[in-house]
């Protein structure tokens, strides 16, 4: 059986890699791991598992004792997406590298740590990563310090489509490290630097791994948060994938020792806390943002998701675009081009919904 599969997938990839560009071969990839997942599903879960084992390429024997634990977390995660879906709803939920986890090992995998507004508030503080309403009049010294800019501006009565995703390159996934603070951010200043200065995609990708090891005011794979990423990157210069590359673990700073940079240099950061802010300050870039990911949206396939969303953020992803047609923001994961719809999610525009899932409540995008 697991032949058969191999010969149908490596047959479909072959075809994509002659007739496709990177981005399309990626997500015709993705829709060929769907199909083939689909098709098997008429042929019981075990056989379903089989598939998932092989096209996810997961270390473990399906045989064994640690096999027969991630088939029955996997069975129950299918019957919950089944059930998600039989109901017609805006969104569809679908098998990804993620279905033989329980929702904690998800956020343990990702570092996810629920931060409530409180606790936002006092994190904010500390980093001094605040908004221009939280600056007295005569605190002119932060202000200086920060270049922090707050969106002003009314958006336009009837908005339009927004799409970054031309100046980017493919998702990447961060892997078990709680870096998507450096992902978001980083993919933030690829996208603007992209839009604004270059009018074209980045040659490589920018360096998280810098991120994780030289910034002392986030904790590396522990998390961190945007603005305080920015503050560094006001600092330094910022170094290419190729020059720092990834590891996913944290290790002693290199910087000093990297002689290729990115043009690319970072001189603040504007803030919007509406939904109106961030759409203006979407108009000019992508914007690092933070959000409330559940076991939901860690099962996200395609479709608008509408929630619902706590009134809390574990997650930095990049908000890249927005669609007038379903009044929904693209918003651009770290979790990998095999999740969601190529590595991007939708989600509702809606304030009633705590703010769509949060993300347009901290929204920051670099100025360069």
């Amino acid at each position: 059986m697991s032949k058969t599969i191999q010969v149908i997938y490596i047959a479909t990839l072959c075809i994509l890699s002659c007739v496709t560009s990177n981005a399309q071969s990626v997500e015709l990839e993705t829709h060929a791991s769907a199909k083939i997942l689909d098709e098997f599903k008429s042929r019981g879960t075990k056989e379903l598992f089989k598939v998932f084992h092989f096209l996810f390429n997961k270390e473990y024997d399906y045989n064994t004792s640690e096999g027969l634990e991630r088939y029955k977390i996997f069975k129950a995660n299918v019957k919950m997406i089944d059930e998600h879906n039989a109901q017609n709803l805006s969104y569809k939920m679908g098998i990804n590298h993620l279905t033989d986890l329980t929702w904690e090992e998800v956020k343990t995998y990702y570092n996810l740590k629920t931060m409530n507004v409180d606790e936002l508030s006092k994190l904010k503080k500390s980093l001094r990563a605040i908004s221009l309403d939280d600056y007295n009049d005569d605190d002119d010294n932060n202000d200086d310090d920060h270049n922090v800019t707050q969106e002003q501006g009314t958006a336009p009565k009837a908005r339009i489509a927004i799409d970054h995703r031309g100046f980017m390159k493919i998702p990447r996934n961060q892997g078990s490290c709680g870096s998507c603070w450096a992902f978001t951010t980083l993919a933030a200043v690829e996208g603007n630097y992209g839009k604004l200065i270059l009018k074209n995609v980045l040659a490589d990708y920018l360096s998280p791994q810098q991120m994780v090891d030289c910034d002392t005011k986030d904790s590396g794979c522990n998390g961190g948060w945007m603005t305080s990423a920015f503050d560094y990157m006001k600092t330094v210069k910022l170094s290419f994938e190729a020059t720092y590359k990834y590891t996913g673990v944290k290790q002693s700073c290199k910087y000093s020792s990297i002689t290729a940079f990115s043009p690319a240099k970072v001189t603040g950061y504007s803030y919007a806390n509406t939904s109106d802010t961030a759409y203006t300050s979407l108009l000019n870039g992508p914007i690092a943002v933070a959000v409330d990911a559940n076991a939901k949206f860690s099962a996200y396939a395609s479709g608008v998701f509408d929630g619902p969303c706590a009134n809390s953020v574990n997650h930095a992803v990049t908000l890249v675009g927005y669609s007038p047609t379903d009044s929904s923001w693209l918003i651009r994961n770290s979790w990998g081009p095999s999740w969601g719809q190529s590595g991007y999610i939708k989600i509702k525009d809606n304030i009633n919904n705590n703010n769509s899932c949060m993300l347009t409540k901290y929204a920051y995008r670099p100025l360069l």
